[in-house]
């Protein structure tokens, strides 16, 4: 599709939200352009890949976190940091294998996150289950308490779900959760990792731990008050990778 688009549009793609890109997109097309199938179809090829070998879970399905790469850097100055950028998508999908979920259950509305949802009078995910997770994908109490969709709980900013779960239960939401889950979906964040052993504090670039992620600016000034102020965890880490470049 690239190829068949306007270089100014290209241009432009990482200074706005993925939504307002797109209206762009179709406005510029002279030909019908069906964008529901393009994702589907994208985010259909995206499950098939396999991640880098550090994202990977046992047999029995508990979360493990191994080193990403451990590739030594070639670059004869051993200051630098050679980073490694990984889709979103590819990084959310992996989350969800942590929980384990399936694609299936965010497509469908009407999944319920497995903190939330119960078999007859058991909780489907136990305290000593959850536990084993990672812990930036560990629930809060408002993801135990609050039934939700799942697409919340593969955010690995507990701060972020608790807000959000927060806003979604008052009896006048702040914000539309289609608006937000779309544009979770679409360069909203962004998940680093390195190619040699962490030493800068800022984790191996796992997707399940917080400080491998950084939020686009558009998600900051937009999603404010979901993220907090720039003293908070979410931005602070955002400004250490900007830091980088």
């Amino acid at each position: 599709m690239g190829g068949a688009l306007d270089d100014r549009l290209l241009d432009i793609a990482n200074q706005t939200c993925f939504c307002c890109w797109l209206e762009l997109i179709i406005s510029d097309l002279n030909s019908p352009f069906n964008v529901g199938l393009a994702l589907y179809s994208g985010v259909r090829r995206l499950s098939q890949m396999k991640g880098p070998p550090g994202w990977s879970t046992d047999a029995v399905g508990i979360p493990t976190a191994r080193r990403l790469l451990q590739v030594e850097p070639k670059c004869s100055d051993l200051r630098t940091i050679r980073l490694t950028s990984f889709s979103s998508t590819s990084a959310f999908l992996e989350n969800a294998k942590q929980l384990g979920l399936s694609i299936g259950d965010f497509v469908d509305d009407n999944s319920e996150s497995p903190f939330c949802s119960r078999v007859g009078d058991v909780r489907r995910y136990q305290p000593i289950s959850y536990q084993a997770l990672a812990a930036d994908l560990q629930p809060t109490p408002e993801q135990m308490r609050i039934p939700h969709h799942p697409y919340l709980d593969i955010v690995p900013f507990p701060s972020f779900r608790a807000k959000a779960l927060t806003a979604i239960s008052s009896g006048t939401p702040a914000f539309s959760e289609d608006e937000l889950c779309f544009d979770l979906a679409h360069d909203s964040m962004r998940c680093w990792g390195s190619t040699a052993t962490s030493l800068h504090g800022r984790g191996n670039g796992t997707p399940w731990d917080a400080r491998s992620w950084e939020i686009s600016p558009w998600f900051l000034k937009k999603w404010g008050f979901l993220v907090g102020t720039e003293d908070d965890t979410i931005y602070q880490n955002s400004l250490w990778w900007w830091s980088q470049r």
